[in-house]
């Protein structure tokens, strides 16, 4: 039979908003990679798109003026030529020098004119371009998507957080309850309210008739068979002898005994042994407030 509380809807919220978040912080983590490739590329690379943003605008007359190639290839090599040569001139007043840096700059000059003018060809310009800009735009994307994922993330802590306040609030009354003096079904009932309120679906086993178990409690796909045990004196060791047995035929991932006593030293030796969880009375205030996960 499961056990559903008033507050069960709390802690389905509280359970879905935690995978919410790590979803989303997985996502702000990919955005992140994608954003570290998009914004480190090579030194050449860089090079290469500034050279291609010159061509581009050293290009542009052309697509209105036909004869715009062949008149830069002539004017702006001889004229930085004729800059240089004069000069040279006024420097060295040596008119060698001064043809040689004619020659060397007008070479160098209708060299570089002539590259940006016909290298890369029109088409392949234009490509470049358009792969250029379709990373701009998913550098751009990439930043949206990272201001609308922060922002939501930013939403869902404040929202677990306040869920987890509203959970820990509600053990915390529970704790204020007698629970030292309860036996018996009472502390078994007590038990299944407070593994609900740690977020646990819990199934009372009072009709099952497996021996050595009274609850089951699933978080998420684990399932842990507990003896919720009381007694005056010291829980022996057949106790854990009893929960680990029911742990294999219930199919359970970890067995525990929690109580609201303490447990003789024979049991904790076998527990350790048998990697059984025991909480006793010492450890169940921690266990309520989730510092002692099953």
């Amino acid at each position: 039979m499961h056990v559903v509380p008033q507050d069960f809807e709390l802690e389905r919220q509280l359970e879905f908003v935690e995978a919410t978040i790590a979803r989303l912080e997985r996502q702000r983590d990919e955005i992140f990679e994608q954003q570290r490739k998009l914004a480190q590329p090579s030194r050449t690379a860089r090079w290469r798109r500034r050279y291609y943003h010159a061509a581009q605008r050293f290009r542009a007359p052309g697509e209105q003026y036909e004869l715009w190639p062949w008149g830069v290839m002539l004017v702006v090599p001889a004229t930085c030529a004729a800059v240089v040569l004069i000069i040279a001139h006024l420097i060295s007043d040596s008119v060698l020098i001064g043809l040689v840096g004619f020659t060397v700059t007008a070479a160098v000059v209708g060299i570089a004119c002539a590259a940006l003018l016909f290298k890369p060809n029109s088409e392949r310009l234009s490509a470049l371009r358009r792969e250029e800009d379709a990373e701009q735009e998913t550098s751009a994307s990439c930043e949206r998507a990272l201001l609308a994922t922060t922002e939501n993330l930013r939403k869902y802590v404040v929202e677990r957080d306040a869920l987890r306040a509203a959970a820990k609030a509600r053990r915390t009354q529970l704790l204020r309850r007698d629970w030292r003096a309860l036996r018996d079904q009472h502390w078994v009932d007590y038990l299944a309210e407070m593994l609900l309120a740690l977020g646990a679906v819990v199934q009372l086993q009072r009709k099952s008739g497996e021996p050595g178990i009274d609850l089951i409690a699933e978080f998420g796909p684990h399932r842990v068979a507990i003896q919720a045990n009381t007694s005056e004196r010291t829980i022996p060791d057949t106790a854990v002898r009893a929960v680990v047995a029911a742990q294999k035929n219930q199919q359970c991932h970890a067995a525990a005994i929690i109580t609201n006593a303490r447990f003789h030293p024979s049991a904790t030796r076998l527990a350790t042994a048998q990697r059984c969880l025991l909480i006793g009375a010492d450890e169940f205030e921690r266990f309520a407030l989730g510092e002692v996960r099953l």
